[in-house]
């Protein structure tokens, strides 16, 4: 299930377990190769992620240079923490329709 793999990516990258630069490449290219699988299993959260991550993630500045409209890795950390937050009621609602 995709939506379980990228919302498992965004747990460890918020758990210290995933690189913050190479998550901030990683997942808005997964997101990319698996879209059109990832839309039809769960349409609600690949919409929500794909109008959030992607943006997101090109606003990580790995050097903390400060530059406008550029996010050091605690401000990135924060927005994924808001995002996966919102995101897991999406989750339980696929998990509900595969039951019944």
């Amino acid at each position: 299930m995709y939506s379980i793999e990228l919302m498992k990516m965004m747990r460890d990258l918020l758990n210290g377990n995933y690189d913050t630069n190479d998550f901030s490449f990683d997942f808005p290219d997964r997101l990319h190769e698996i879209y059109d699988e990832f839309l039809m299993e769960n349409k609600e959260l690949c919409d929500y992620l794909e109008g959030e991550m992607p943006e997101l993630c090109s606003w990580f500045d790995p050097y903390n240079t400060g530059d406008a409209g550029t996010l050091n890795e605690k401000e990135f950390k924060d927005k994924v923490s808001e995002i996966y937050q919102k995101a897991l009621p999406m989750i339980l609602s696929i998990d509900t329709k595969l039951i019944s």
